[in-house]
This record gives structure tokens, C-alpha cells and sequence, in this order.
């Protein structure tokens, strides 16, 4: 960047020239299709190669005590569902769907190569940008700075949560990338710090202006307007994500802290459940008013807690979270470039093809190549020590049954305690395995009630300058949108399991098809509202009026009303 301003803040803003070296259509192209690129790896070793059935902490030469692992219901019925649809395609074309083993090892080489790239190119892009503020940046280049130091720093904590295995087994390679992640995240969040007065990026003010040099506005003063608020959430979003990738990583934090406290408080609940089940008499064939009352509500509250906590801590997220990242980091590089009016150098032919363009569009022949070299890479040249889901299973089955039982498991995806007592009929419900249809009935329900929520985050998007407006687009404030993607979600997914606990104790002796229209009803009521809601949003929000949410409660509520008549009928005919 060449200009002839010198550090006077109180004098003239410098003048604006074209910044190739940050905004130029290469060097933005590269950084976007790279992490586009890391983020289609991800997803491709998730459903090609990625085994929820191996336990990450498992293959050290580090002495621990032996524990069972249970893997993650959220990616093991996805996984099996996803894999069982590509075989029936793949097959119908006379295809083999035989993994090879030495995929996963292929995949990881690929990670790690990738992760390497992003780290390095999080530190190229900050560093070059910081050198340049005495040279008099404008805050519109300093906000490019971090929009693509962005891309990298998220891609990178992906590639660290998929590389749990290979970083337990190497050490001082998590510790020196932990280390670098952390330098890069304090880095990151000093620099949207800076940007909390860029309220030209809203268009909300005129100072600083996006001409204006950014060394001249690092502090932040009021009015607190949406940039600050902003720049706030995106610094917690950083920390928080590295903080949960520094406890996934670390066996001690993600077992021995946070595992052994879900185990208790899963023993706990189980204590609770037991003594409402016997109050109850739930072991009864024929469920009592008690127990419809009592003891099937609360068990759908542990079964919908566990659900959703599976879902959080899954892979599936973990990729679902890397992906919205990247969608919505390219949406909000794009809404700043639209905002300025002066010329950028990216697709706009301000700039010429510099050096610095041409190497940066050159090297994106650096991940293709890792990716040949990857996958056709001696199976036998592979770093550390993995393990095919084989080999994983077999260590698993062959452990003693009774230390099983009594071990704690490293996720707690279910209370071992629990499983002693499947067979004497205390809780026939108390986990997943034993109630296919009721995880059945939930997967379904949340699958198709993602489906308007994310058409509503999408619409939201639309005209959003950040992340929390998306979420705020369709209400007057924060408890309107929390009703709206959280609690009615959530209510609905706790009102599912419990309608099929009972439909499968009360109705499993109805004819079939009585049994599923019951189900398709349970499954499908909530969403059809919220596909109403979207249609209905679609209609009014040009007028500007948004469709009031009452009625979405009033139907939830009326579920509830419609359990207790079900429960005052079973009560009716124990009476006779």
C-alpha cells in the first residue's frame, strides 16, 4: 500500500487507493475457496470416514484406567441413515460402497495439511494488516483484515475437533497448535475490537468513515450502537469456540471434569425417575393416571435434555457450525464491499493483477495437491496410530461385560446404572436403545422442524449486517426470536417423545394404521405450523406486518391440554 499520509490524526484522512494486497480479487478468492474447500473436506471425511464408534481418547501409550464408550446417538443415526441412502443409490448402479481402510488415514493427512494452511494463512493476513496501520489502513481495508482472518481462525478450530485422536496421540503437536490457535483468537479479538465504532459498516453513522485511517479510531466510545454489539458477540463466539476445543481435546477436562459431572447428574436423575416410577407404578402393563401424570413427563424432560446435549457435543454440529460460519462469513464480505462506494479491487477492475494476486490465485493449487498426495500416499506412511471401525469394535466388545457396567462411560451418553436394570423392567424407557420408536419420532420431528427454522434464518439474513440481527429480523426484540428458534423448538421435541412414550404404551394395541397416523400426527403437527408461520411471513412481511406468534403457543399449550385428556382416559378405565 503506498500513500503519502503520515501518522496526524487530527489532520486530513489519508487518501484512498486500492489495497490489492487485501482486497484484491485474487488474494479475497483465494482465502475463500481454500476455507470453502477445508469446509467440503470436513464434510466429506464425516460421511465417508468418520467412526462415532471409536473413542477419540483411545490408542495412547499413556496408562488410564479402562472405561466403555458409548458413541454419539446424534451422529450414529446419522451416519447410519446417510450411509444406508448413498449404498441403495450407489447400488442401484452396480457400484461397491466398500470404504477402503486407508481412507481415514488419507483424510487425516488432508486435515492436518489444511489446518496448517489456515493457521498460517489467519497469521499472514493480521500480521500484514497490523503492519500496515501506521501507514494509514482505512477502517474499510482493517475490516477486510478481519472478515478474512475470520474464515481462517473457524476453519482452523474445525480441523482441531475432528483431530482428536491424532493430537491426543501427539502431544506436543496440540500443545504448540493450541498455543498458536490462542495467539491467533487473542489477535483476532483485538482486532474486532478496533471495530466497534464502525458504524459505517451499518450504515448508522459517518465518523469514523470507512476512508478514515483505523490506527486513529482504536478506541471505542459511545454511543454503543449495533457495530459494538457486534464486534461483542463475534469476541464471545471466538472465545467460546476455542475454550470448548481446548476441553475436547484435553482428556482430563472433556472426561475426568465434564463427563463425570454429566455421569452424576445422570445418576441423579435416574434416582429421581426411580422413585417417581415406583410412586407411579409405571412397571404396571397397562400405564396408570399417575404415571401419565407424573412419571412420563419427567422422563421426556431427561430423554429431550440428553438429546439435545448429544446434538450440541456431535461431529454433525461441529460441521453444521463450520459450514453456517463460512456461508455467513461470505455473506458478510460481500455486504461490506456493497456498502462502499469507492473502488475496492475486488471484480470491479480497480486493480491490475499484481504479484501479490497472481501467487495467492497460484497457490491454490497447494490443497488440490495435498489432496492427490493425501489419497494416494502409502497406506503404510501414515502418521501416528489409527484405528478402522473394526478394530475399534473389537476392543470394545472384548472388555470384561461386568467392568463394562461399572465403568464410567467417556461421553455419558447414557447412566451405566441404567443398563443393569433394562432387563428387570424398572425404566423401559430410561435410554434411546430401548425405545427405538420414541429417538425414531424425535429424529424425524427435528429433522423437518429444521427445515423452517433455517428458511427463517435465511430470510433473516437478507439485509442483516450481523449475526445477531439475523435472529432478531422478525420481532421487536430479543424474546420474540428466543420463543420463536429456542423454547417453541425445544417445548415441541419434549411434547414429541412424550406423546410417543404413550402412544407406545397405551395405543400398541390399536390396528397399524391407527398407530401411524397417531405418529405422522405427532411427528409432523409442530412443524406444519412453523411451514404455516413461513408462508404467512412471506405474505405480510413486504406490508410490514409480521404474523403474531400467539396462535403458535396456543397450539403448543393445546397439546398439553390433549396429553391430559389421554391421561384422564386411562384413568376412566383403570376405574372399570
Amino acid at each position: 500500500m503506498s500513500t503519502s499520509w503520515k501518522y496526524n490524526c487530527s489532520g486530513p484522512a489519508p487518501d484512498w487507493v486500492v489495497n490489492s494486497d487485501i482486497t484484491g480479487t485474487g488474494v479475497v478468492l483465494s482465502y475463500i475457496i481454500t476455507a470453502g474447500i477445508v469446509v467440503v473436506v470436513l464434510l466429506l471425511y464425516y460421511l465417508i470416514a468418520y467412526d462415532p464408534s471409536y473413542d477419540p481418547f483411545q490408542g495412547s501409550a499413556r496408562q488410564h484406567a479402562p472405561r466403555a464408550f458409548y458413541p454419539n446417538i446424534v451422529d450414529k443415526r446419522i451416519l447410519e441413515a446417510s450411509r444406508r441412502i448413498a449404498a441403495t443409490c450407489l447400488g442401484a448402479f452396480g457400484c461397491n460402497t466398500v470404504t477402503h481402510p486407508g481412507f481415514e488415514k488419507a483424510f487425516i493427512r488432508c486435515i492436518i495439511a489444511f489446518s496448517d494452511m489456515q493457521l498460517l494463512a489467519g497469521y499472514s493476513v493480521i500480521i500484514s494488516g497490523y503492519s500496515q496501520l501506521g501507514s494509514g489502513l482505512q477502517t474499510f481495508y482493517w475490516q477486510a483484515v478481519v472478515n478474512l482472518t475470520w474464515f481462517s481462525t473457524l476453519t482452523h478450530l474445525s480441523c482441531l475437533t475432528i483431530l482428536r485422536n491424532h493430537l491426543y496421540l501427539h502431544a506436543s503437536e496440540r500443545t504448540w497448535r493450541l498455543a498458536a490457535m490462542a495467539i491467533l483468537c487473542v489477535l483476532l479479538a483485538i482486532s474486532l475490537g478496533f471495530t466497534g465504532n464502525y458504524g459505517w459498516s451499518f450504515q448508522e453513522s459517518n465518523k469514523p468513515a470507512f476512508t478514515d485511517a483505523a490506527i486513529c479510531f482504536i478506541q471505542i466510545k459511545p454511543p454503543f450502537q449495533r457495530a459494538f454489539f457486534n464486534m461483542l458477540s463475534s469476541i464471545l463466539l471466538i472465545g467460546f469456540s476455542f475454550m470448548v476445543r481446548v476441553i475436547k481435546l484435553y482428556r482430563f477436562l472433556s472426561v475426568d471434569v465434564f463427563a463425570k459431572a454429566r455421569a452424576r447428574i445422570s445418576r441423579w436423575t435416574y434416582t429421581c425417575l426411580r422413585i417417581v416410577h415406583y410412586w407411579s407404578d409405571a412397571a404396571a402393563q397397562s400405564p396408570s393416571f399417575k404415571c401419565m401424570l407424573c412419571y412420563y413427563p419427567l422422563l421426556a424432560v431427561k430423554l429431550s435434555a440428553g438429546l439435545l446435549i448429544d446434538a450440541w457435543t456431535s461431529v454433525f454440529m461441529e460441521i453444521c457450525w463450520v459450514a453456517f460460519a463460512y456461508f455467513w462469513g461470505v455473506y458478510r464480505f460481500k455486504s461490506t464491499f456493497q456498502v462502499v462506494d469507492y473502488p475496492t479491487g475486488f471484480l470491479d477492475g480497480s486493480s491490475d493483477w499484481t504479484f501479490g494476486q497472481v501467487i495467492a490465485m497460484l497457490l491454490l493449487a497447494g490443497p488440490l495437491i495435498t489432496i492427490v498426495e493425501s489419497f494416494h500416499c502409502d497406506d503404510d506412511t501414515g502418521r501416528g496410530s489409527y484405528h478402522s471401525a473394526g478394530e475399534a469394535t473389537h476392543e470394545l466388545l472384548s472388555q470384561d461385560a461386568t467392568t463394562v457396567q461399572t465403568m464410567l462411560p467417556a461421553s455419558c451418553r447414557s447412566t451405566p446404572t441404567l443398563a443393569a436394570a433394562r432387563h428387570s423392567g424398572l425404566l423401559r424407557h430410561a435410554t434411546w436403545s430401548s425405545d427405538h420408536i420414541a429417538l425414531h419420532s424425535a429424529g424425524v420431528y427435528c429433522i423437518f422442524m429444521l427445515l423452517p427454522i433455517l428458511t427463517l434464518l435465511a430470510f433473516g439474513a437478507t439485509g442483516a449486517e450481523s449475526l445477531p440481527e439475523v435472529f432478531i429480523a422478525f420481532g421487536e426484540g430479543y424474546s420474540y426470536s428466543c420463543y420463536l428458534f429456542l423454547f417453541a423448538p425445544v417445548i415441541g421435541l419434549w411434547e414429541v417423545i412424550l406423546f410417543s412414550l404413550v402412544l407406545g404404551d397405551t395405543f400398541n394395541k390399536q390396528r397399524r394404521w391407527i398407530r401411524l397416523t397417531l405418529r405422522s400426527l405427532n411427528v409432523f403437527f409442530l412443524p406444519s405450523l412453523y411451514l404455516t408461520y413461513v408462508c404467512l411471513l412471506f405474505a405480510n412481511f413486504v406490508g410490514g406486518q409480521l404474523p403474531t406468534l400467539a396462535w403458535l403457543g396456543i397450539s403448543q399449550a393445546m397439546l398439553v391440554v390433549v396429553y391430559g385428556l389421554v391421561a384422564t382416559r386411562q384413568a376412566l378405565l383403570d376405574r372399570h
